[in-house]
This record gives structure tokens, sequence and C-alpha cells, in this order.
């Protein structure tokens, strides 16, 4: 007797490059709404089922420390994620300071794996100054 199931599968895919760091920083901006510096304050869990998953969205509300891109008029906001890798979530830490890139989607600011997204203490050194100097010649 053969016994099998079918479940849908689902994982996370960034495609990464070999280009150098100012190149991939200008795309990463570019191709975010908000890019911000701030501390992570509290979560909170939307769930999509009956049971925790991976495909639960995580709301952070985080405090602001620099506005780098982005009309924002406060100095908390909101940033989602999925709970889990296979959805490409992004699990920040509570009381910890990042560097978020974030895009829209239909319910709120969002952040992925596929950004880039990372502690400040993770950071490469140049990324803050690149990106601050992307800033400026985007506002010219």
């Amino acid at each position: 007797m053969l016994l099998f199931s079918i479940s849908k599968s689902f994982s996370c895919s960034c495609i990464g490059t070999n280009e150098p760091l100012s190149k991939k920083i200008e795309k990463a901006y570019s191709e975010s709404d908000i890019v911000v510096t701030g501390k992570i304050l509290n979560e909170s869990t939307e769930r999509t089922g009956l049971y925790v998953s991976s495909s639960d969205i995580v709301t952070y509300t985080i405090e602001l420390t620099e506005i780098i891109k982005g009309s924002i008029k406060s100095a908390i906001i909101e940033i989602k994620s999925y709970r889990g890798s296979d959805y490409c979530g992004y699990i920040f830490e509570i009381d910890q300071e990042y560097l978020i890139y974030s895009y829209k989607k239909d319910k709120g600011n969002f952040t992925d794996l596929c950004t880039r997204t990372n502690k400040i203490s993770k950071l490469n050194k140049k990324e803050l100054k690149l990106l601050n100097e992307i800033n400026y010649k985007d506002k010219e």
C-alpha cells in the first residue's frame, strides 16, 4: 500500500549578485518606499489561521532614529513582516536598532529577508554613508 500526501510548499529565494556594494544599496533604495533607522519597541501577530503559521503577519512598532527616505510624520511607525523565513519574513529583536528598507503592500509597510534590512551593529560601515549620499542626490 502506498501512502502519500500533497501539501503546498513555499520557500524564500533572494537572488544575490556580485555587484559592488554601492549598486546594491542604490537598487535597495530605489525599490523601497521607506528607508529608516530605529529601535524595535514591541511586536504583535495577526494570525492567518487557527494555528501559528509562518504566513502570520507580525507587526513591529519602531521608534525612529532617522528617516532616510519616505514621508513620515510620526516618531513611531509600524513595519510588518511574515513570521517565517519560508515566506521571507524578517524577524526583528526587541530593543535592537535596525536599518529598515520597507515597501508598501495592501496591509501596510512591509520588509523581508530580500531587502537590505539589518541590525545597525551588523551593517557594513559604508552603508549609511552611501545611503545618505543617494538620498541627497535623490532630493536634488
